[in-house]
């Protein structure tokens, strides 16, 4: 039989359970639970740490949500003095970070490397990840200042978001279009000191956010402009070759993100540009400095129609225009050479929500995107210089509440004009007592290939990514002040789209056979009357798993290239007198192996790196001069470790160099209305 026709009928019949289920319970009220909905006492008296939405689409509490997940609010931003987005997600467990090309750094998660379609990164909502590779760039992206929290899910995602969220979610919610109700002004400057006693430039961060709603209407805004180095030490390359990074690193940053909503009618849109300087092409110092920029502009409608008290149906339709990897430079390394490539995609969503009962929740939804892309200068496989590909995709999910145990059980079909369809479905058992609670988590997670893993496939023969992800969570609340949460996981990646270099001088992305982790993850949570403790813990091994060479470390079988198989991160804050707060913060990686270095004949050599600690501190002082001002300085990297970002392959690139201690005054004004 068919194996597409098996898939459709799998997912059909488990939208006709869900309904046979739905019919059943309303002929029950025995149970009188509350879990789908909150009222307005309920919602107040918990702190949106402990909410989240991410998971389900459906509001849940974090100890209910079927999914292993972290909430980053403004008080932890804070107390992380962190710089950019990149700060906070050192401190979250499972992330870490390398380097790519070009000096661009990117995600990895649990030991794996994510920077191409692995985790999809959004903005209020709004995809980020851009459409030729599915890459997320960091480093001064994405300014803290403007942040109201950040919702994530450390896990597989496809079930719900498709074929970027094979490994994770992230969610940021910005501060206007959240609860600011006036104008928020802030400004972040940071100066380091190179090793070659030259004046780097300054940091120099300016955003400014605005939100202002009534009972029908809401308007926000957001503005971020801001330039940062990457790095301010020297950068060897693997064949010797150095440059000064404090002059050829340097990161600008344009974004502009604004909304409006009328009673059930959303509008938004964003603009985003990200400039990455550097002194390095794929693996190597060039003669002179060039840019990549990325650009992404979006713009989003959607409506939410209240049929009833228990069904909502929310039409969307987006457009997405994704520039990445750009750069036309005259004295680059190629002369008078011309990148142009972009991708447009229109997308189309329509999700139904449906509450008979307190304890049953019903999700349905399609969606179907096109994406036209074109490439000026080097066309595409087909000969011409533009590509159109096409999606469809079907997802359910159902949420039920018994006196034993919530079940959650989903799954999302997608059918793709290119590669063959996928099937992703995902099981969930939750429960949660006074104390204790637990997770018994089972995902299927795809990662659908881009526009060039197809163009540059070996053969134009490529398949999505299959990732199983088996995972259970217990967590104990010891006291209202102290609780700690502990979850275990296993990651089975099949098919893992690779970018192959084989002896025969044929090169392109190939399917390899299967790679993936396993590990654990901590949190311990204290909080006081002048102040909070967090404290975090990952770990995770390759052992036992069948891992690609493209990743694999030779002299230790229990880790991966590039990224640290165990993290420590504390933060906390403490108020030392009235508005006076100290703020600390510790990242500890263990050793790490890169290729540092080749001989002469090509061939990569192996390094061993040992830890690295970063140590940061700050004074904030709230309502300084007037209420809503708020300073604070601080310094980044007190002990000068500067920890390089490594590649997580075998891509002969060196490890690129970091920042070093920097000095960082932020000054933040909000003006209620």
């Amino acid at each position: 039989m068919n194996i597409r026709f098996i898939n459709i009928f799998f997912l059909l019949l488990l939208f006709a359970w869900t309904q046979h289920s739905l019919l059943a319970q309303q002929t029950s009220d025995s149970l009188n639970y509350e879990l789908y909905k909150f009222s307005l006492e309920e919602l107040e008296q918990d702190s949106t740490a402990n909410l989240i939405t991410l998971a389900t689409q459906t509001t849940l509490r974090l100890r209910d949500a079927p999914s292993v997940v972290s909430v980053i609010t403004r008080a932890d931003i804070e107390a992380m003095n962190a710089r950019d987005l990149l700060d906070i997600l050192r401190h979250v467990q499972g992330f870490d970070f390398g380097v790519d090309v070009n000096g661009v750094v990117g995600m990895g998660l649990r030991g794996n490397w994510a920077h191409e379609g692995k985790i999809l990164l959004m903005i209020d909502g709004l995809e980020m990840n851009e459409f030729m590779y599915g890459t997320t760039q960091l480093g001064n992206h994405f300014p803290p200042s403007s942040i109201e929290r950040i919702e994530i899910i450390r896990g597989a995602g496809s079930a719900i978001y498709g074929g970027f969220a094979e490994y994770g979610v992230i969610n940021i919610v910005t501060r206007g279009s959240e609860n600011l109700n006036g104008l928020q002004v802030s400004n972040t400057l940071g100066k380091v000191k190179n090793n070659n006693d030259k004046n780097s430039p300054l940091r120099q961060n300016f955003t400014a956010s605005l939100g202002r709603s009534s009972i029908d209407w809401k308007v926000w805004g957001s503005v971020f402009k801001g330039s940062a180095l990457r790095g301010n030490q020297n950068f060897t390359d693997g064949l010797g070759n150095t440059v000064d990074m404090s002059q050829y690193s340097l990161i600008e940053t344009f974004t502009a993100n604004a909304g409006i909503k009328y009673k059930n009618l959303e509008i938004r849109g964003l603009f985003d540009n990200y400039r990455n300087n550097t002194g390095s092409n794929f693996a190597y110092v060039t003669p002179v400095q060039f840019a990549r920029a990325f650009q992404t502009a979006i713009l989003d409608v959607k409506y939410q129609g209240q049929i009833n008290e228990k069904l909502t149906i929310t039409p969307r339709i987006s457009y997405t225009y994704s520039r990445p990897w750009f750069y036309q430079n005259q004295d680059s390394i190629y002369s008078n050479y011309n990148n142009t490539e972009f991708v447009n995609r229109l997308r189309i969503n329509t999700i139904a929500n449906y509450q008979p009962t307190n304890f049953l929740n019903v999700t349905l939804g399609g969606e179907y995107y096109q994406d036209h892309a074109e490439n000026e200068a080097d066309g595409f496989y087909t000969g011409e210089t533009f590509i159109d590909f096409n999606n469809t995709a079907f997802f359910t999910q159902f949420l039920l509440k018994t006196k034993f145990v919530n079940m959650t059980a989903g799954a999302r079909y997608d059918d793709h004009s290119y590669y063959p369809s996928t099937f992703v479905p995902r099981f969930g058992l939750t429960k949660a007592w006074e104390k204790l609670h637990f997770k018994l988590l089972y995902s299927n997670a795809f990662r659908a290939p881009t526009v060039q893993n197809i163009n540059f496939s070996i053969n134009q023969e490529i398949l999505p990514e299959r990732t199983t992800v088996a995972e259970l969570e217990l967590g104990y609340i010891f006291s209202p002040n102290f609780s700690s949460t502990i979850n275990f996981y296993d990651i089975t990646t099949k098919d893992p789209i690779i970018y192959f270099v084989g002896e025969d001088e044929v090169e392109g992305y190939v399917n390899q056979e299967e790679t993936g982790t396993r590990g654990a993850e901590l949190e311990l949570r204290y909080k006081g009357k002048k102040g909070f403790v967090e404290l975090t813990y990952s770990y995770y091994s390759a052992a036992g798993k069948a891992v690609v060479n493209t990743f694999a470390v030779s002299e230790d079988q229990n880790q991966l290239l590039g990224l640290a198989p165990q993290k420590l991160s504390i933060w906390a804050n403490r108020t030392i007198y009235k508005n006076l707060k100290l703020n600390t913060s510790l990242v500890w990686l263990s050793s790490r192996y890169a290729y540092n270095s080749e001989t002469e004949d090509g061939e990569l050599i192996l390094k061993k790196f040992d830890a690295n600690t970063l140590f940061n501190i700050s004074l904030m002082y709230k309502d300084f001069l007037r209420e809503g001002i708020n300073v604070s300085l601080g310094v980044q990297d007190l002990f000068n470790q500067s920890p390089p970002f490594m590649q997580p392959y075998d891509g002969a690139h060196a490890p690129l160099t970091n920042l070093s201690r920097e000095f960082i005054f932020k000054i933040n004004y909000d003006l209620n209305w």
